[in-house]
């Protein structure tokens, strides 16, 4: 994905338009590169190009491959995780004491680094 360069925006309002249900911000710099971005809670996109067809070709792009990423369809729900035998006992002993399966423990901890 490519990341927000850093540059003086133009005095233009920024533009809001829609792709694929995406709101879409539109904005320039001085330099005359034209900017498409969406942010969104599963990412964050930009495209650019020297002109607004160019950027939103560029965007529609980072698009589509982040949806691609995030197809449930592609992942099996399942993944092998080596971690110390300390650890394991302790989190099992958590997971006992908390009254969950260590997977139920795994979950809600990953549910909280994926949803910040």
């Amino acid at each position: 994905m490519l990341k927000k360069p850093i540059s003086k925006k133009s005095s233009k309002q920024s533009d809001f338009k829609k792709l694929n249900g995406y709101k879409i911000e539109i904005d320039s710099d001085d330099e005359g590169i034209v900017y498409a971005s969406i942010y969104d809670s599963d990412f964050v996109l930009l495209g650019q190009g020297k002109t607004l067809n160019e950027a939103f070709d560029c965007l529609s792009e980072q698009l589509q491959m982040a949806l691609n990423d995030l197809d449930p369809e592609k992942y099996s729900g399942n993944f092998n995780l080596r971690i110390p035998p300390t650890l394991h006992a302790r989190l099992a002993k958590v997971a006992k004491l908390q009254d969950k399966s260590i997977n139920e423990l795994v979950i809600g901890g990953i549910n909280q680094i994926v949803n910040l």
